[in-house]
């Protein structure tokens, strides 16, 4: 499975496009962004309710998860420790591809070969379609991990 998030926030599996419900996009996109990284139960509910949160926020909460791992692979979202973790072995971010053909590009100018950092950089701009999370959840995200993205 692949998380596109440069652009339109979208689960790919195989070369077809996952039609998963906004909540579910939007808790993907909270994931992705920290892909690896354990997300507080906080955090999520403030990117799922940025107004505020109802009463039932925790369980509403591990519905939406169950419901976007049933569509990535149980073992794609780990519960720990009162949050949640995306497992990159698992699922692919295209954001975090780019992140790494950058800075197989930057080794490849560092070594003196323009050419081979020149294609790597056209892979890059391949795989970068738009904004980070351009059609819509970025809202519902943190500034500063959108900006990182």
């Amino acid at each position: 499975m692949q998380v596109r998030v440069l652009g339109a926030v979208e689960l790919v599996d195989g070369g077809s496009v996952v039609r998963l419900a906004p909540t579910e996009r939007t808790l993907l996109a909270a994931l992705a962004a920290r892909v690896g990284e354990r997300v507080a139960v906080d955090t999520l509910e403030e990117a799922l309710w940025p107004a505020a949160r109802p009463p039932s926020a925790r369980k509403s909460l591990q519905g939406h998860v169950a419901r976007l791992r049933r569509s990535l692979g149980a073992e794609s979202i780990a519960e720990r420790s009162g949050g949640y973790r995306l497992d990159p072995d698992q699922v692919g971010v295209d954001a975090v591809l780019v992140g790494a053909l950058l800075t197989e590009a930057r080794a490849a100018i560092g070594a003196g070969r323009p050419a081979d950092a020149i294609a790597v950089l056209d892979g890059a701009q391949s795989a970068f379609r738009a904004d980070p999370c351009a059609d819509g959840p970025e809202a519902a995200l943190r500034a500063g991990d959108v900006r990182r993205v």
